[in-house]
């Protein structure tokens, strides 16, 4: 028997584990049903529609980290996710439904104010909410993140979280039960504060959680999203903001970067990263022409459409990216009108290859040209220029030339051209071999 909150009491359900929502949806459709129409006093229908907004921004976090035609040049780790990850992170939304319970259980209390007494808009619940995030939330998550590096704590409880090598958007809800725990006080204190302060609003509720959804799994995404130039121009924006570098920083050595949101607390607490801001500036910065398109080899797993999946960009839907099944009729649907999406990404990586960079040559000099590659090379990977007429590896115009063992089958492939055709049997063979021989022009040597 494992240790205490450090598995969770549904993973034995599969998918069965939705039917949690069944008393949401039930109080939901039983309201809709005696008002006649969709009951937004109730608390249940804005929890349901709050986990629909956090399960989509998981899902857009998750397509965009895998465009990698538009992302794989700012991949901080440019490795990609393997089948054990992919399906280790297949129950990534366990502590979202953590959460959803819990806020079930809360709205049950005498304590939390009706939905029909909240306002849609006050600003001094945000300005109670920003306060207590950063008196409360920073310095108490770093504090228990830091607590659970250490001794046992990492191996029972935080060493599931590591174990993925590329952190993606999904990584940032993968856990055990103590750390969605942990994860859930940090987002609830500046609500809490706010409600108690009388100061909460329907807005702030959405906006915060929203908001922490989105810097969770832009810091997992592995792509650099902020120029090293917004820093460079304001230096002390870097300690109130964090970069996906700054997080794979942590995920690669785990003793320092251990803030939330803020590197502010890492600076007071002496844990920042020395090379935190310089390989930013390398990943914003570096041209990395093969950068994503490593897919470590396996075989079987819930992965084998996810890794074909990260060589062909688009729009990726994750349940339907690792589903061993066969592909339902949605996803067909999906994929049949797709096809014009992905022609214009051909498009795009095909006529708007920047031009090629080759050492200047002073003695010959030569005119840059924008490389244009055949589709047939390669979709999305960049094909080996050493073999195109325009990609000489000396940085002339003009074809690759040959070498040794290239230059001799090209010279047995003309010998067998100019041996004799064999003679034709049967009657009116000498005849024919006369009349060939008379047309066949002779070789002078």
């Amino acid at each position: 028997m494992g240790a205490p909150l450090s598995s969770w009491p549904w993973a034995g359900l599969g998918a069965y584990k939705y039917l949690l929502y069944g008393p949401l949806v039930a109080k939901v459709a039983q309201a809709w049903r005696e008002q006649g129409g969709a009951p937004t006093d109730s608390w249940c229908l804005h929890l349901l529609l709050l986990l629909a907004l956090r399960s989509l921004t998981h899902q857009l976090w998750f397509s965009y980290a895998n465009m990698l035609f538009f992302t794989r040049r700012r991949r901080v780790v440019p490795d990609g996710v393997d089948f054990k990850q992919i399906d280790a992170e297949w129950d990534w939304d366990n502590m979202v439904i953590m959460q959803t319970l819990l806020g079930a259980m809360a709205i049950s209390s005498p304590l939390f104010p009706a939905m029909s007494e909240l306002p849609a808009w006050d600003p001094r619940g945000w300005a109670v909410a920003l306060l207590v995030h950063v008196a409360v939330s920073e310095p108490g998550f770093r504090w228990a993140h830091r607590a659970l590096h250490r001794g046992p704590l990492f191996s029972q409880y935080h060493s599931k979280h590591h174990s993925s090598p590329v952190t993606q958007p999904l990584t940032s809800a993968y856990g055990t039960p103590l750390e969605s725990l942990v994860l859930t006080l940090a987002m609830a204190a500046p609500l809490a504060g706010a409600f108690l302060a009388g100061a909460g609003s329907v807005g702030l509720l959405y906006g915060h959680i929203f908001a922490f959804d989105y810097l969770r799994c832009m810091g997992y995404s592995n792509v650099e999203v902020i120029s090293h130039r917004a820093f460079r121009a304001f230096p002390l924006l870097r300690y109130l903001i964090y970069t996906p570098t700054y997080l794979s920083l942590h995920h690669q050595e785990k003793d320092s970067n251990f803030c939330l949101f803020m590197p502010l607390f890492d600076l007071l607490g002496g844990t920042v990263h020395p090379r935190s801001w310089e390989l930013q500036k390398e990943v914003g910065q570096e041209e990395r022409p093969g950068a994503g398109l490593r897919v470590p080899g396996a075989r079987g797993g819930r992965g084998v459409l996810h890794a074909r999946a990260v060589r062909v960009p688009g729009v990726q839907l994750a349940a339907m990216d690792d589903a061993p099944r066969a592909a339902p009729a949605l996803a067909r649907r999906l994929l049949h009108h797709g096809a014009p999406g992905a022609l214009l990404q051909d498009l795009h990586r095909q006529l708007l290859l920047p031009p090629r960079r080759a050492p200047p040559d002073l003695d010959h000099p030569a005119l840059q040209l924008p490389v244009l590659h055949p589709a047939h090379e390669g979709r999305h990977q960049p094909p080996d220029r050493a073999r195109h007429p325009q990609g000489r590896q000396d940085g002339r115009q003009g074809a690759q030339p040959r070498r040794a063992q290239q230059e001799r089958g090209a010279q047995r492939r003309r010998h067998a051209l100019r041996r004799p055709a064999p003679r034709p049997q049967g009657p009116g063979g000498a005849r024919q071999h006369a009349h060939r021989r008379r047309d066949t022009p002779r070789d002078p040597g």
